[in-house]
């Protein structure tokens, strides 16, 4: 995890992952990103996602791409 910001019931999560995939032609296709996650507290005190953002501003788009949001 690179940072947790938590203030009473609400907490934002930035944290880096990665995943093996399957690409279109079959090959293995490796994808990694930077997520900003927003969690809250419930009455019961488990935490639970209300905004999952797994590319954060990065976007899962490439370098020929940008400017695309």
């Amino acid at each position: 995890m690179r940072q947790q910001l938590v203030v009473g019931d609400l907490a934002m999560l930035v944290v880096d992952w990665t995943m093996d995939t399957i690409g279109e032609d079959g090959n293995p296709e490796p994808l990694a990103g930077v997520a900003i996650d927003v969690l809250q507290r419930g009455e019961d005190g488990y935490w639970r996602y209300v905004v999952d953002n797994p590319f954060g501003v990065s976007g899962p788009w490439g370098l020929e791409d940008e400017g695309q949001a």
